[in-house]
């Protein structure tokens, strides 16, 4: 109801010459209460949600089309990362930036995770794997 007040006052306004002396004082009044209500609900709304630490996401497992089983260890936060393991390794992935899904990678030694949905891509020992979730395996 203010703001249809508002803009209407707002509008009568707009058409008069000269400066703020000559607004009559009710659109003094309506615009002050207008600005009130916008620094209450600024004040109510919730502040945006920053993790200060790392968070357990998500920990999944895949079967690659080699047959390799791995365990997908999923963080948030500002050290975002994957940690994957094999049964015969565990490697830490930095996230990185990506057009879709999730991708995670290091230059040395150079590996690839790059997960969207149930799927994953998994650059890893100079092969390029095809991974699917499998929630029947066991670590």
């Amino acid at each position: 109801m203010l703001r249809v007040v508002l803009a209407g006052v707002l509008v009568l306004g707009c058409g008069a010459e000269g400066g703020d002396e000559d607004r009559p004082p009710e659109i003094d009044s309506a615009i002050a209460a207008f600005q009130e209500e916008q620094a209450e609900q600024a004040a109510l709304a919730p502040a945006p949600l920053v993790l200060q630490e790392d968070t357990l996401r998500n920990a999944l497992n895949y079967r690659c089309s080699d047959g390799t089983a791995v365990h997908a260890v999923y963080w948030v936060g500002p050290g975002a990362r994957v940690v994957l393991g094999t049964l015969d390794t565990t490697m830490s992935l930095p996230q990185v930036e990506a057009a879709s899904g999730a991708k995670y990678e290091t230059a040395q030694p150079p590996l690839t995770w790059w997960s969207k949905g149930d799927s994953a891509q998994f650059g890893w020992q100079g092969r390029d794997l095809s991974c699917g979730r499998d929630d029947s395996i066991q670590f």
